[in-house]
C-alpha cells in the first residue's frame, strides 16, 4: 500500500514519500547555509503519517483534524537513531527534536519556571510507548521512504559545527551566544515550516514553486532614470544628488551593518534605496527589506518606491506589509461582484505576507520584531527569507530602549549567520553600539557617507524661534492648530 500525507477536497492523494522529499529539497534549497540541517527536519517531519491509523483516518473521512498525532514521532527518530558523540551532535539533535516535534502550531517553552529543562525530557521510552503514537509501527516502516537517516544527520552535525565556529570567531558573550543559538532554532523552524506549507500548496495547485525573481539591473536602470528627471538646478537638489551618488558607489561594500547619517531633507530614502539595489547587484542578495517606525511614512515609502522604479499597484516586486496595507484594494474589491476575484488577490496577498518572497519588502519595525520574537509557525515562516537580504532601518533613533539588546542581536546574528547586511538610517543615530553588552556587531568603517556636517547648514529648512509671550495649554494647541492649517493651504498651493 503507497503511504499517504494528503487528500484535497476532490479526493486526490499526495504520496507521503513525495511529500517528505519535496519538503527536503525545498527546505535545503531556500538558502546555501544550514541546508543538511533543514533538509533533515523536512524529510522527517511527517513520519508520523505512516501509521495506520493516520492512514485509516486519511481516507475515512471520519474525525476531525489534529485527532491523529504525527508530528512529535519524527523527533523519536532523532532521538533514536541519531548518535551523539558529544556538544555538536547534541545540540543538533535538539535543534532537530524542536522544529520537528512542533511544527504546526509553534515552538515551546523549553524550561519550566523553577529552570528544569521540561520539553528535551519528553523523549523517554514511556514516552515512545504511548500507543497514541504508534511509534514502534512507524519505525518498521521507515525503509521504505529511504530517508538516508544517517547521512542527513551527518550534515546535519557539520551545520552546527560550521555555526559553532563562526559564532567563536565572533567572540561573543555567554549571553550572546545562547540567543544566536535561540534564533537558529527559529531559523531551521522557519526553514521547515515554510517547505511543509509551500509543498502542500503546490501538490492543492498542481503548479510547481518557482521562487521569485529578480533583475537588480533593470530596478537600477528604472531608479536612475527617474533621479535624472527631478530638477538639479537648486543648491539643496545638488546636495542630494552627491549623497545619493555616495550611496552608490558604497554599494560594492561587503557584507556588514552600516550606518547612514544624512541631516532631514538630504533624499535619505531615495539614496538608501539606491545603497541597496547597488549592493544587492554586486553581492547577490535575494530582497530589500525596508522597515520604518510609522505608518504614515511606511505608506509614503512605498509610494515613492513604486514611483521611482514604475510599479504600479498590483506589480509583485513590492509587497507592502503592515496594518493598513491592502485596505484600500480591499475596498475595491468588495465593490466588484466577482468574489472569486476577491478570495483569489486576498490569498495571494496574505500568503505573500506571510512568506516575504518579494524582491523589495516595506514593512514596520513592529512586524519586524513581531516575526523575529514570535513563536508560532505563521509568523516563523518568513523569518528565513531575511538572510541574504538588504535590510534597511528608517528612523532608526526612534527603537524603543526597552528593545534595544534584543534588536542589536537580531540585526548582528541576520548579518553575521545568515549573510544579510543592515543599514541604519536617521539624521540623528543613537548610540546602539554602546550598551553593556556591547552586542552590535558594526562594520570596521560602519558609516556610508563619513563627513555630513557639511550638508547640515544647507540643508536646514526651519529656524526655532521661542515665544516670548505666555500661553495656556488650550492657547498653545489653538495656535499649533491654526499654524498647521495655513502651512497645508500654502503647501496646496505650491504644489505644481
Amino acid at each position: 500500500m503507497v503511504l499517504l500525507a494528503r487528500k484535497d477536497e476532490e479526493g486526490n492523494t499526495q504520496a507521503l514519500y513525495d511529500h517528505l522529499h519535496g519538503a527536503g529539497r525545498l527546505a535545503s534549497g531556500f538558502e546555501d547555509e544550514f541546508a543538511d540541517i533543514s533538509r533533515t527536519a523536512a524529510v522527517l517531519h511527517d513520519v508520523g503519517k505512516v501509521a495506520q491509523q493516520f492512514q485509516t483516518y486519511l481516507l475515512s473521512d471520519d474525525g476531525h483534524r489534529g485527532d491523529v498525532q504525527h508530528a512529535r514521532q519524527g523527533a523519536f527518530v532523532v532521538n533514536d537513531f541519531f548518535e551523539s558523540k558529544g556538544e555538536i551532535e547534541e545540540i543538533a539533535k535538539e535543534i532537530l527534536e524542536l522544529a520537528i516535534s512542533k511544527h504546526h502550531g509553534g515552538l515551546p517553552d523549553c524550561i519550566d519556571e523553577s529552570g528544569n529543562r521540561a520539553f528535551l525530557l519528553g523523549f523517554t521510552e514511556s514516552d515512545k510507548s504511548n500507543e497514541k503514537y504508534a511509534y514502534q509501527e512507524i519505525k518498521r516502516g521507515l525503509n521504505g521512504l529511504a530517508l538516508d537517516l544517517q547521512s542527513n544527520f551527518r550534515g546535519s552535525a557539520e551545520d552546527i559545527a560550521c555555526f559553532l565556529k563562526k559564532i567563536k570567531s565572533l567572540r561573543l558573550s555567554k549571553d550572546s551566544i545562547y540567543f544566536y543559538l535561540g534564533l537558529l532554532v527559529k531559523l531551521i523552524y522557519s526553514r521547515l515550516v515554510d517547505a511543509d506549507r509551500t509543498d502542500a500548496a503546490c501538490f492543492e495547485t498542481r503548479k510547481q514553486y518557482r521562487p521569485n525573481a529578480v533583475d537588480w539591473q533593470n530596478l537600477i536602470s528604472r531608479l536612475d532614470k527617474s533621479m535624472r528627471s527631478f530638477d538639479s538646478s537648486s543648491e539643496i537638489n545638488r546636495i542630494r544628488h552627491q549623497i545619493n551618488e555616495q550611496c552608490c558607489l558604497a554599494g560594492a561594500r561587503e557584507t556588514g551593518i552600516y550606518r547612514l547619517s544624512i541631516p532631514t531633507g538630504g533624499g535619505k530614502t531615495l539614496a538608501s534605496l539606491n545603497f541597496a539595489l547597488h549592493h544587492a547587484l554586486k553581492t547577490g542578495k535575494r530582497r530589500i527589506i525596508y522597515v520604518i517606525p510609522y505608518l504614515s511614512i511606511t505608506t509614503q515609502t512605498a509610494k515613492t518606491f513604486r514611483d521611482v522604479l514604475g510599479l504600479n499597484s498590483d506589480s509583485d516586486v513590492l509587497l507592502e506589509h503592515y496594518s493598513t496595507a491592502g485596505m484600500q484594494r480591499s475596498a475595491d474589491v468588495a465593490d466588484n461582484a466577482s468574489s472569486e476575484f476577491e478570495d483569489a488577490g486576498e490569498h495571494q496577498r496574505k500568503l505573500a505576507a506571510e512568506r516575504w518572497d518579494n524582491p523589495i519588502i516595506v514593512t514596520t519595525m513592529v512586524e519586524f520584531l513581531e516575526t523575529v520574537m514570535s513563536a508560532r509557525g505563521t509568523k516563523l515562516r518568513k523569518f528565513h527569507n531575511m538572510a541574504d537580504s538588504v535590510i534597511i532601518f528608517d528612523e532608526i533613533q526612534s527603537l524603543p530602549m526597552n528593545t534595544i539588546n534584543l534588536f542589536n542581536e537580531i540585526v548582528s546574528f541576520l548579518s553575521k549567520i545568515t549573510n544579510s547586511t543592515i543599514l541604519l538610517c536617521s539624521a540623528t543615530q543613537p548610540l546602539l553600539e554602546k550598551t553593556k553588552r556591547e552586542n552590535l556587531l558594526l562594520s570596521e568603517k560602519p558609516d556610508l557617507i563619513a563627513e555630513t556636517e557639511s550638508y547640515e547648514d544647507k540643508l536646514r529648512r526651519t529656524r526655532i524661534v521661542a515665544s516670548a509671550e505666555n500661553k495656556s495649554c488650550d492657547e498653545l494647541g489653538q495656535i499649533i492648530v491654526w499654524r498647521s492649517a495655513i502651512s497645508h493651504v500654502d503647501f496646496e498651493c505650491r504644489m505644481p
